[in-house]
Order: C-alpha cells, then sequence, then structure tokens
C-alpha cells in the first residue's frame, strides 16, 4: 500500500508539475498578449486621434464646402459678368466697325479703341479669376477624397481592435479554468502526502509491536507475526477519502484519484 501510495503522489507530483509548465507557458502567452495589447491601445489611441482628426477634417470640409459653395455662386456672377462684358465687347466692336465704316473722326475712334482695350483688360482679368477659382475647387475635391481615406483607415483600425480584445479575453478564462484544475491538484496532492505519511507511520508502528511481543521458539513468533499482520488487516479501520471538489466519499485511494479526474474534467 505505501509503493501504491508512493506511485499515485509521484503520478500526482508529474501532473502538477505539468500543470505548472503549462501556467508559465500561459503566463509567457499573457505577456505577449500584454505587450500586443499595448501595441493595440497606441493603435487604438491613433486610432482615436484620426478620429478626432477626421472630426476636424469634417468641420473643416463643411467651411470649406460652404466656402466652395459661395465661391460657385461668385464663380456664377462672375461668368454672367463675362458674359456681359462679351457681349458689351462685341457690342464695342460693332460699335467700332459701324464708326469707322461712317468714317466718324479720329478722336471717337481712339476713344472706342480705349474701350475696347480696356474691356479686354477686364475680360482677361475675370478669365484669370474664373481659372484660379477652378483650379481652388479642384483642390477641395481632393481634400474631400483624402478625408474618405482617413474614414476608411479609422474603420480598419477599430475592427482590428476590437478582434484582438476577443482573443485576449479568451486566453484569460482558459488560464483561469487552468489554474482552478492545478489549486485542485495541490489539494489532491496534499491529501495523498498526508496519506502516505499517515501508512508510514502505521507501519513503523506496527513493526515495532512484532519485536517487543515475548520470547518463544521461532515457528511460534513466525505464526504470531502472520497471525498479527492478519488481524490487522481484517481489523485496520480503512481511511475514507473524500474529493477535494464535490466532497463525495470514495472507498480507496484509486478510486478517489478517478473521480477526481472526472470531477475536474
Amino acid at each position: 500500500d505505501l509503493q501504491q501510495a508512493q506511485s499515485k503522489l509521484d503520478d500526482a507530483e508529474g501532473m502538477k508539475k505539468n500543470l505548472q509548465d503549462r501556467c508559465r507557458e500561459l503566463e509567457q502567452d499573457a505577456a505577449t498578449l500584454k505587450a500586443q495589447l499595448l501595441e493595440k491601445q497606441a493603435v487604438q489611441s491613433e486610432n482615436d486621434r484620426l478620429k478626432l482628426q477626421l472630426g476636424s477634417v469634417q468641420t473643416q470640409n463643411l467651411v470649406e464646402q460652404k466656402k466652395a459653395e459661395d465661391e460657385r455662386t461668385n464663380l456664377a456672377q462672375l461668368k454672367d459678368a463675362y458674359t456681359k462684358l462679351f457681349e458689351d465687347y462685341n457690342e464695342l466692336k460693332e460699335e467700332r466697325k459701324k464708326r469707322e465704316a461712317r468714317l466718324v473722326e479720329k478722336e471717337l475712334v481712339e476713344q472706342l479703341q480705349r474701350q475696347l482695350t480696356t474691356a479686354e483688360e477686364a475680360l482677361a482679368a475675370k478669365q484669370s479669376k474664373i481659372d484660379m477659382m477652378t483650379q481652388e475647387m479642384l483642390l477641395k475635391e481632393k481634400d474631400l477624397e483624402t478625408i474618405s481615406v482617413f474614414q476608411a483607415q479609422a474603420e480598419v483600425y477599430s475592427s482590428d481592435f476590437y478582434a484582438e480584445r476577443a482573443a485576449r479575453e479568451k486566453l484569460h478564462e482558459e488560464k483561469e479554468r487552468l489554474a482552478a484544475q492545478l489549486e485542485y491538484v495541490k489539494k489532491m496532492n496534499t491529501q495523498l502526502q498526508d496519506e502516505v505519511d499517515s501508512l508510514g507511520r502505521r507501519s513503523l508502528n506496527e513493526l515495532q509491536q512484532r519485536h517487543v511481543i515475548p520470547g518463544g521458539n521461532p515457528h511460534g513468533a513466525g505464526a504470531s507475526l502472520v497471525g498479527r499482520s492478519t488481524d490487522w488487516q481484517q481489523q485496520g479501520n480503512i481511511p475514507e477519502h473524500a474529493c477535494p471538489k464535490c466532497d463525495e466519499i470514495l472507498p480507496d485511494l484509486d478510486s478517489l484519484q478517478i473521480h477526481i479526474m472526472d470531477c475536474i474534467n
């Protein structure tokens, strides 16, 4: 019985060592995940910063859209003015032709020429302003496309963060389950150690009692030892074995160990 209990104790020690190794591996994995979590938190901070930046850009975009709308209105007004100036220019050209055809005086022709030159300069200025406003509108459209890219990037960062958090929570649950299993094995190991110590003390007391028996012939002593061993096996109280998890009492150590493994699993 002592050897069997020692064997069970060795098995429990092996199981305890395996679980401790597993816990160390999980702690290393947890440290790795913690580093990854810090990295993800940095990404989340960057994501939040991008969201704030996106909100600022969106606000600025609304302002820019308002400006663009105003500029479109101004552009329409400039186009109308340009059209009117062009019509006036054509009218001046036609008027000059008519006056030249009528052989108007030189001063009148010069005056018309000055008016024509002024109209051409105003027309060129309006055209330049229209080109500049068109270029600004193209730049604002590119800014709107950049805002869309920032928004898509922020959504990708958010999805990666939530997936990593789910994996970390699952690993934490696995670690807690193994820690509970290790605690049960530790309790079983302590109980087995106590039983081995108790069995060793009982065996030592039994041997001492045999050696202090009064003298007799060798055959009589042998018969007495055999009789005492048989009486101890028949009259000795079998210790009760209780499951450390559900407190169920088993008749022997083997049944207890089998029950504990099933109960833990």
